[in-house]
């Protein structure tokens, strides 16, 4: 025998008990810590260096270095391209770090190439976080490079990164090549006094509270591996 119920107003019916969303956990509080003086300072308002300077070209993209921002504890410098022709369809943004690769796996040709060299000898590159990385709790024993804000157009491509510690006085060296652009190793030279004069004009708008990061949260992956020196 099949019985008909019929549900009274006001009555829960079956289906408000299956759409009634579960009870959520109380999710545990993160702590926080001080951010590492490698990271770009966030309270930090940079003195900039106005640097413009054409870095690399083909006959399909050329490539400047615009302008440096220079922090307390380190400094960022902008590179802009810009592409002869815009093409659909076609990108010129891969601007980031490749990420992890093997260490006999070949950087792939549309991966931009970008460095920078110090007087002292030692360098950076992008391609470094290929190797392994660094947390909050270990100060990079080598300088640092972080990949770090972009923008884009249909010709034109814009992008930051951040360089750790403060450079030595001398010639500072900033380096790209992008094979899938016909850009071969090009560079071009910067006096770092200019950084580390600017570098005592940068105003800190939060004097003696430093920025905060959550303890658990990775800073970048970026290897101890230098990368080519510069000559």
């Amino acid at each position: 025998m099949i019985t008909a119920i019929m549900c009274h107003s006001g009555a829960m019916g079956f289906f408000d008990r299956a759409l009634r969303p579960p009870a959520r956990p109380t999710e545990p509080r993160r702590r926080q810590r001080p951010m590492p003086a490698w990271v770009k300072p966030e309270t930090e308002v940079p003195a900039v260096v106005e640097v413009a300077r054409v870095m690399a070209r083909s006959d399909r993209l050329a490539i400047a270095l615009t302008e440096l921002r220079a922090y307390s504890t380190g400094f960022s410098f902008g590179l802009c391209s810009v592409l002869r022709v815009a093409v659909s369809g076609l990108s010129h943004s891969p601007w980031g770090p490749p990420g992890p690769l093997p260490d006999d796996e070949d950087v792939p040709d549309d991966v931009l190439r970008v460095g920078v060299g110090f007087a002292d000898g030692a360098s950076v590159t992008n391609l470094d976080r290929r190797f392994g990385g660094y947390d909050l709790d270990n100060e990079p024993r080598r300088p640092f490079l972080m990949y770090g804000s972009a923008g884009s157009s249909g010709r034109r491509y814009t992008a930051d990164h951040w360089v750790w510690p403060l450079p030595p006085p001398g010639p500072m060296t900033f380096v790209v090549e992008w094979p899938a652009f016909g850009i071969a190793e090009s560079r071009v030279e910067v006096d770092a006094g200019l950084v580390l004069g600017a570098a005592a004009r940068c105003l800190d708008l939060w004097p003696g509270e430093p920025s905060m990061v959550d303890d658990w949260s990775p800073v970048a992956s970026i290897s101890e591996s230098s990368g080519a020196t510069a000559d």
